[in-house]
């Protein structure tokens, strides 16, 4: 395979990746004493993760608490809602943009024309 199409085939291997690491179901326990101001418990740790099945459970896992702060501050990433066009327009987080998980080309081409200077953030509910 050439090696101009490897770096893009694994963007996109790596983006759904940690789509269905977002998504992944299941209500999440955590043991871990980390609780931010608000009084809204930190994310598991990967441990707790992988007990529960979690696709990818060592991929960085962030709270809607240090996404707030990190957009508050300016900080240059990309937020990507991944739940369906319907729930999207009912209402999204600031700034960003709608890729619903769905196994389709287009997906793939958004997923490709992604920044990869910055952070990419994937939510759904």
């Amino acid at each position: 395979m050439k090696t101009s199409l490897l770096r893009p085939i694994l963007f996109v291997l790596f983006a759904i990746t940690l789509v269905l690491a977002a998504c992944s179901g299941g209500s999440v326990t955590t043991s871990i004493n980390t609780t931010t101001t608000t009084g809204i418990p930190g994310p598991p740790s990967p441990e707790e993760l992988a007990a529960q099945d979690f696709v990818l459970p060592e991929l960085p896992r962030i709270t809607c608490e240090q996404l707030k702060q990190m957009m508050d501050n300016g900080e240059p990433l990309v937020v990507v809602d991944t739940r369906l066009e319907f729930f999207f327009n009912m209402g999204h987080l600031p700034q960003s943009i709608d890729i619903p998980f769905q196994p389709e080309d287009e997906q793939t081409a958004r997923f490709l024309a992604l920044p990869k200077d910055r952070p990419i953030i994937f939510y759904c509910d």
